[in-house]
């Protein structure tokens, strides 16, 4: 509900004009009450409830816990939430070749320790880590208990990032990536393209 202060300003018609309203949003943007409205915005858009209750191998990921988890979030959510209230270009979303990382996230990334918890910490100029792609809320958000999943994340980048509807499959097509075995070692992209060539010649074939 709008405060004391915003119906005040609207009895006074100060809210007719231009001037008046910017009035007005700077002042509810100086409310604390904004930053907590930001923080439930990230929350809810980045499916942050479905990071702290998933579950993870713990043969393939035993650092991970909900510690971490929370952790993870908390990364996310300072660093958008830095990107908003620095007035920054908020491409630096994707590109940022930085993060606010806790002491157990560093261990994850490989990168030192900061000083502080949720400090600012550069990534090396040889990394491939940039930008909320780069963080681990995102790559625990679209992979499986087990394994990595790129249909998973093409599909949140699409629904959450562009805002695009993603229809189901086709009924009969397989979405399961072809299976990996000692005898022949595949990599997800090697997997994801046999996938893709198989379903091109169903396809072609029907």
């Amino acid at each position: 509900m709008p405060d004391e202060a915003l119906f005040l300003s609207a009895a006074k018609g100060d809210l007719d004009t231009p001037a008046g309203v910017d009035r007005e949003a700077r002042r509810m943007l100086a409310d604390k009450k904004s930053h907590q409205a930001v923080d439930e915005f990230i929350a809810e858009w980045l499916r942050f409830d479905r990071l702290l209750n998933t579950v993870r191998d713990r043969r393939a990921y035993p650092q991970f816990n909900s510690e971490l988890a929370a952790s993870m979030t908390e990364e996310t959510s300072r660093f958008l939430s830095d990107l908003v209230w620095s007035n920054a270009n908020f491409m630096q979303m994707y590109s940022a070749p930085y993060s606010l990382l806790s002491s157990n996230l560093a261990s994850i990334y490989k990168v030192p320790a900061p000083k502080e918890e949720f400090d600012r910490v550069e990534f090396p100029a040889a990394t491939e880590r940039a930008g909320i792609l780069g963080q681990a809320t995102f790559l625990a958000l679209t992979s499986k208990p087990e394994d990595t999943s790129p249909t998973a994340r093409g599909l949140f980048v699409r629904e959450q990032f562009l805002c695009q509807e993603v229809p189901q499959p086709p009924p009969g097509v397989n979405t399961n990536l072809p299976p990996v075995s000692a005898a022949k070692p595949q990599t997800n992209r090697d997997r994801l393209a046999m996938h893709l060539n198989t379903i091109a010649a169903q396809a072609v074939t029907a």
